[in-house]
């Protein structure tokens, strides 16, 4: 009798163990594709954000050519928001590029994954000569100020010096 009754419990007790493994094992994998869901949420609300800022971007590049606008500080700023948002894209994109529970899923992620990361460094290229080109624009800008006053200081010293010139003689 004592002895069946070790061994039911016995059966019990690893029954329990296999069905808590089991339950385990399954909200461990809940866990992990809840991560994935808020994890493509938060790319597709990046996603989003980018297309808003590129048209944004757009927008004020016609407004600037179209002569409506002379400043380019909203133009700049919606790259700079684009580049921090590709950055962060590339950095999540990046975590994925070996991660072996992704690549066992997906056969061609690897391929994908790498050609976004060939898109992202061409994207950051051309931004960065964006920047150049914007920030020589603006060295320039800043010149001809720069003569403009100097140009004005000067005709305003020879109409002093003129009229000064007139009171003597």
């Amino acid at each position: 009798m004592k002895k069946k009754l070790i061994t039911g419990l016995g059966l019990v007790l690893l029954i329990f163990t296999i069905g808590a493994m089991v339950v385990i094992k399954n909200l461990d994998t809940i866990v992990m594709n809840q991560r994935l869901i808020n994890e493509q949420d938060i790319i597709i609300g990046k996603y989003n954000e980018m297309l808003f800022q590129i048209k944004g971007a757009q927008a004020e590049l016609y407004r600037h050519q179209a002569g409506y606008s002379r400043n380019i500080d909203d133009l700049v700023s919606y790259i700079e928001a684009f580049d921090e948002n590709m950055d962060f894209l590339s950095r999540q994109y990046s975590g994925h590029l070996n991660d072996v529970a992704c690549m066992q899923y997906y056969a061609k992620i690897e391929e994908r994954l790498t050609s976004l990361q060939g898109i992202f460094s061409e994207m950051k290229t051309l931004i960065k000569d964006y920047k150049t080109s914007y920030k020589r624009v603006k060295a320039k800008k800043r010149q001809i100020v720069w003569q403009r006053k100097s140009i004005i200081g000067h005709l305003v010293k020879s109409i002093f010096y003129k009229s000064t010139l007139k009171e003597h003689f």
